[in-house]
């Protein structure tokens, strides 16, 4: 059998389980426009006049 590669003694594996995930969620994003359109919504009337 094959080892795994290793990078410092750390197996493949144990680098795949502890990766951090960068990046935002759909759902994030939704809710953070839903957010800023409410605020424009509310303050580009006022901005007009």
């Amino acid at each position: 059998m094959r080892k795994a590669f290793t990078l410092a003694g750390t197996t493949h594996a144990t680098l795949r389980k502890n990766a951090v995930k960068f990046g935002f969620t759909l759902a994030e994003v939704l809710i953070t426009l839903g957010i800023i359109g409410v605020v424009a919504a509310m303050t580009i009337p006022n901005l007009i006049q």
